[in-house]
């Protein structure tokens, strides 16, 4: 069966394909929107056609669904938790090179690792918000408080980017 529905711009067409295809799964071949409608194509009953009609007629008010939501949270920790470990081993190099040239010594250097700990372990698991508040409470010694306000700055900017607006920092 193929059947058409008018695309309704406020409906999140992601959260509505993540629907059916959840739901219907191997009976939908595809899912397609273009030019102000959507077309579906899948082994389905008229009962189901009926259905997946209601369905997404139902999330013009912007309803939620819970399993789609926890998907996109989970997705979005995902990504949070690459970036933070990328960004881990980025700082780390920086503060090699640091002892490298003698801008820190080998103590001075593990002694602000061994600090930024729990930062790096909420990095490292996606919680960009938390470790914010774990780097806020630390305070570096004199040659690395340019390397610690930059490491802020990239959390900060991080959340005022890919955060709701909820959690924002200044």
């Amino acid at each position: 069966m193929t059947f058409e529905i008018n695309l309704i711009q406020e409906v999140d067409q992601k959260q509505f394909n993540y629907h059916v295809k959840n739901l219907h799964g191997e009976k939908i071949k595809s899912i397609v929107s273009y030019k102000g409608k959507i077309t579906i194509k899948g082994d389905l009953t008229e009962e189901e056609k009926t259905e997946i009609e209601s369905y997404y007629a139902s999330l013009e008010g912007g309803v939620a669904d819970l399993d789609y939501s926890q998907k996109q949270a989970k997705d979005q920790y995902i990504k949070n938790a690459d970036t933070g470990k990328d960004y881990v081993f980025e700082i780390s190099s920086k503060l090699l090179v640091m002892v490298y040239i003698g801008q820190v010594s080998i103590d001075q250097a593990e002694y602000y690792g061994n600090t930024c700990e729990k930062i790096n372990k909420n990095l490292n698991q996606g919680y960009f918000h938390t470790a914010y508040l774990d780097h806020s409470s630390i305070t570096p010694i004199t040659e690395l408080v340019s390397l610690h306000e930059e490491i802020r700055i990239f959390i900060k900017n991080y959340i005022n980017t890919n955060y709701s607006e909820i959690f924002h920092v200044v």
